[in-house]
C-alpha cells in the first residue's frame, strides 16, 4: 500500500469515527435522554479515534487537521481529541454585544422577510443580524411578529426600518402570518423562525430555484442543528399522522442531501412562497394545533389544488435552534392534538406515504454522468464553457445530470452555480478521498456516461465499463497528440525525438477512443484525423455559441479603439500567442500606429506574460464580464501558433461581432475564410499588416463583421442541441 493511499485511509477513517461520536452522542441528547460522553458505550470509537491519532503523528504529508494542535482554546482541542471537531463547522455562535442593526429601506422590495419572534431577544437579534450579514444583492423588508419588547431592546430595533406586529391574545401565530402576508409589499414571501443562523446568499439560493422551475411553489432549505448534524432535507408526514425530518442527525454533507429535488413539504421556520400562491392557497389554515401540520397542510394544499412542486433547495443551510418552531410546541398531547392528526390524515390519506425516511424520486429520465477533472469555470476558459453549455444542453433534452469532478473540490460560486440549475455535483466529504471508489454506488442510477480528457477517462472509462455496461462517451477536448507534435515543431526539434514523444499520448487517446462506445471531437478535422487512425463511431460536438449582443447596442466602428486578446495562461499555446503577440508583432503595428493599445484578456497570468505589461499593454488578470472591452474593442486578436480542437476564444468574438486578425490555427475547424469573415496571417510581418488594415478600414471592418455574425449559425445552442439528440438516438437514449 502506497503511503497516499494510508494517508487518504487516516483521513477516512477519522471522519467516519468523528461523525459517529457525534451523532451517537447528539441524537440521544435530542430525544431527551443523559448522555455520559465518557461511558462504556463510547470507548470503542475513542479508542479507534486515539489509534488514528497515534498514527497521525509519523504522517509524511500535511496533516489537514494541524490546525487545531496549536489551538489556544482547551475546550476545542479537547472535542477534536475525542473527534467532535468533524462536524464544527456550522458556525452557530450567539453574539449578546448588542449593536443597532441598520437595515436599508427598499421602496420596492421583492421578498418580505416574515419572522415569528418571542421574548429572548438574543435569538431575535442573532437572526436579524444573520440576515443583515447574508443577504446582499436582494430587495427585502423584514416584518417581525413580536411580543412587547423592553426599552433596553427598543434601542437596537426602533432605528430600523423594520415593520412590526404585536402578539394579542385574541389571534394565534397563524393568523398574525397570515396578518403579515397581507401588508406585505414583496412578491414572494418568507416565513422564518427567529431561532435561525442564514449562510451567506441564502435568499437568492432559494430565489434561484423559482428560475430553475417555473412550476415551483414552495422551497424550503437544509436545516442543521448548531453542533452540524443534518436536522431535515425536507419533510413528509407519513400515512400515521407522523412528522419524518429526512436525514435526521446523518451527515449534512453527504451527497444525497445537497442537491435540488422535490419533497414534501417544507417547515415555516424557513419557507419562501410567492404572495399570489400563498393567497391561492388560502394562506396557513387555523384548523391545527400543531406547527407541522400547519405547515404540511398549506404545502399539500400547494401540490395538489395548485399543481406546483414543493422543493428543497441544500445551498442554504440554516443553523435551527431546537424548541419552540415558531411560537408553537412541535408536538403537543392532549384531545386537540389527536383531533388534528385524525382531520389531517382524512384529508390528506390519499397523498400520505407509508413510512418515508426519505422522498422515493421518480425515475421517469434517463440520466447522464459527466466527469471532468474539474467543476467547469466557464468565465475562465473555452473548455469549461462548451462543458457547462452542453450540460444545459443535456438537460434540455430531458437527462438528469450528475456531475463529477475529479478534483473533488466544491469551489464557488461554479460549484452553487451547477446545484442551482438542478445538476447533481459527487465530490469529496474529506480530505484527499478518491472519488472513483463513489462510481460503484452511483452507477445505478446512470445511463450514460460522458468524460472528458484522456487522462480522466484512463481513470474512470475502463472502472465504469467493468462494473455497468452502459454508454461511456469520449470526449477529446482535444487532441492532445496533435496540439503537442505542433508546439514541438514550433520549437524546431527532431522530428525523430517529436515522434519519440507523443508517441505514448497518441497510443493512449487511440486506445480510449477504440474502448469507448463512441468519441468526441470538437471539430472535423481532428475527426478526420481519428478515421485515418482506424477509429469508428466518431462525432463533433462543437463549441456552443450565440449573438450576445443586438445591432442597437452595438458600438460602430468609430466608437471603438485598440485591440484585445483573450485566453487562459494555465494553457501553454495562450501564453506562447501572447508573447509573440506583444514582442514580435506589436512593435510592427507601433510602426504605423502608436496610438493603438493591446489589452490581454484572460485568467492565471503567469510571470512571462505579466511581464508584458506597458504604457501600451495593460495585463489586468481575470476579469468576470469581459462584455465592456468585447463591445468596445476594434479588433480581436488571436495569434496562436499552435493547438488543436475549436477555439474558445474565436466563438466568444463572434458571439459580441467583433472582427478578428488570426492565424489559420486558430480558426481550424470554422467556416472562417480569409477576406470575408476574418482576417488571417502567418508571419508576424502578415499579422501586423492584416491588423493595420482591419484597424484602419471602416468598409472592411463593417464588412467582416457582418459575414462573421453569420459564421455562428452553425454553433447555436438549437444546432449542437440536435446534434446531441441524434447521438442520443444512436447510443438508444432518446
Amino acid at each position: 500500500m502506497s503511503f497516499k493511499k494510508i494517508g487518504r485511509w487516516i483521513d477516512k477513517q477519522n471522519f467516519n469515527t468523528g461523525f459517529k461520536i457525534v451523532r451517537k452522542y447528539y441524537s440521544k441528547k435530542e430525544e431527551g435522554l443523559f448522555v455520559n460522553p465518557v461511558s462504556i458505550r463510547f470507548l470503542f470509537l475513542y479508542l479507534n479515534r486515539f489509534f488514528l491519532i497515534f498514527l497521525s503523528l509519523f504522517r509524511w504529508d500535511k496533516n489537514p487537521y494541524s490546525k487545531y494542535i496549536n489551538s489556544n482554546s482547551v475546550k476545542d482541542f479537547l472535542l477534536r481529541l475525542l473527534g467532535f471537531y468533524t462536524l464544527r463547522n456550522a458556525k452557530a455562535e450567539l453574539q449578546n454585544n448588542y449593536q443597532p442593526l441598520a437595515f436599508q429601506n427598499f421602496s420596492n422590495p421583492v421578498v418580505s422577510i416574515i419572522i415569528s419572534s418571542s421574548s429572548q431577544f438574543i435569538y431575535t437579534y442573532n437572526c436579524l443580524r444573520s440576515i443583515l450579514e447574508n443577504t446582499a444583492g436582494i430587495a427585502y423588508e423584514i416584518i417581525l411578529i413580536t411580543d412587547d419588547v423592553t426599552n433596553q431592546n427598543d434601542q437596537f430595533l426602533a432605528s430600523t426600518s423594520i415593520i412590526r406586529i404585536r402578539k394579542d391574545q385574541k389571534a394565534n401565530l397563524t393568523v398574525l402570518q397570515n396578518r403579515a402576508a397581507e401588508i406585505a409589499n414583496g412578491e414572494f414571501l418568507c416565513f422564518l423562525d427567529h431561532r435561525t443562523l442564514l449562510n451567506d446568499q441564502w435568499l437568492k439560493n432559494m430565489l434561484s430555484v423559482f428560475d430553475y422551475d417555473p412550476e415551483t411553489g414552495v422551497v424550503c432549505p437544509k436545516f442543521i442543528y448548531s453542533y452540524g448534524l443534518l436536522k431535515a432535507a425536507g419533510n413528509g408526514i407519513n400515512v400515521h399522522g407522523e412528522e419524518v425530518n429526512y436525514g435526521r442527525y446523518d451527515d449534512a454533507e453527504q451527497f444525497d442531501y445537497n442537491y435540488i429535488k422535490e419533497t414534501g413539504f417544507g417547515s415555516s421556520a424557513c419557507l419562501l412562497v410567492k404572495k399570489t400562491t400563498f393567497n391561492q392557497a388560502g394562506k396557513f389554515s387555523s384548523g391545527y394545533d400543531v406547527r407541522f401540520y400547519i405547515d404540511a397542510d398549506f404545502c399539500y394544499t400547494v401540490k395538489t389544488n395548485l399543481n406546483k412542486k414543493i422543493y428543497y433547495q441544500p445551498l442554504t443551510h440554516i443553523v435551527h435552534f431546537e424548541g419552540l418552531v415558531s411560537g408553537l410546541p412541535k408536538y403537543q398531547k392532549g384531545s386537540q392534538t389527536t383531533l388534528s392528526k385524525q382531520h389531517f390524515i382524512q384529508k390528506w390519506n390519499t397523498i400520505l406515504m407509508p413510512s418515508p425516511k426519505s422522498i422515493k424520486e421518480k425515475k421517469d429520465q434517463k440520466s447522464i454522468l459527466i466527469i471532468d477533472a474539474t467543476l467547469p469555470k466557464p468565465d475562465q476558459d473555452s473548455g469549461s464553457k462548451r462543458l457547462f453549455e452542453l450540460i444545459k444542453l443535456f438537460q434540455s433534452l430531458n437527462l438528469q445530470v450528475y456531475f463529477l469532478a475529479h478534483q473533488g473540490l466544491r469551489v464557488e460560486p461554479y460549484y452553487s452555480n451547477l446545484v442551482n440549475i438542478g445538476i447533481r455535483v459527487i465530490y469529496a466529504r474529506y480530505p484527499k478521498e478518491k472519488l472513483v471508489k463513489k462510481i460503484p454506488d452511483l452507477l445505478p442510477s446512470i445511463d450514460l456516461t460522458w468524460i472528458s480528457r484522456p487522462d480522466i477517462n484512463q481513470i474512470y472509462g475502463p472502472t465504469i465499463q467493468a462494473i455497468k455496461l452502459i454508454p461511456w462517451i469520449y470526449d477529446t477536448v482535444d487532441l492532445h497528440f496533435i496540439r503537442l507534435q505542433r508546439a514541438f515543431e514550433l520549437s524546431d526539434m527532431d522530428p525523430v525525438k517529436i515522434e519519440e514523444k507523443i508517441k505514448p499520448i497518441r497510443a493512449l487517446e487511440l486506445r480510449l477512443a477504440n474502448l469507448a462506445s463512441h468519441t468526441i471531437t470538437v471539430t472535423d478535422v481532428e475527426k478526420q484525423i481519428l478515421i485515418k487512425n482506424k477509429i469508428k463511431n466518431v462525432s463533433v460536438i462543437p463549441n456552443v455559441h450565440a449573438k450576445l449582443i443586438t445591432d442597437k447596442d452595438n458600438p460602430g466602428f468609430e466608437e471603438r479603439k485598440d485591440l484585445v486578446f483573450i485566453g487562459s495562461y494555465a494553457h501553454e499555446p495562450n501564453i506562447d500567442a501572447a508573447v509573440w503577440l506583444a514582442k514580435e508583432i506589436m512593435p510592427l503595428v507601433w510602426n504605423t500606429n502608436p496610438e493603438i493599445k493591446l489589452l490581454l484578456l484572460g485568467s492565471k497570468p503567469t510571470p512571462e506574460v505579466l511581464a508584458l505589461t506597458s504604457d501600451r499593454i495593460d495585463v489586468p488578470g481575470f476579469i468576470h464580464d469581459v462584455e465592456p472591452y468585447f463591445i468596445n474593442s476594434r479588433v480581436f486578436v488571436a495569434p496562436l501558433r499552435y493547438g488543436a480542437g475549436m477555439k474558445g476564444k474565436i466563438g466568444q468574438s463572434l458571439e459580441y461581432g467583433l472582427p478578428i486578425v488570426s492565424t489559420k490555427i486558430g480558426i481550424e475547424g470554422m467556416p472562417l475564410i480569409d477576406g470575408q469573415n476574418v482576417l488571417v496571417g502567418e508571419t508576424a510581418i502578415e499579422f501586423a499588416a492584416k491588423i493595420i488594415e482591419l484597424y484602419e478600414s471602416p468598409e472592411l471592418w463593417h464588412k467582416i463583421q457582418r459575414n462573421s455574425i453569420l459564421a455562428l449559425e452553425e454553433y447555436t445552442p438549437e444546432n449542437v442541441a440536435t446534434k446531441l439528440k441524434d447521438l442520443l438516438k444512436e447510443l438508444t437514449l432518446n
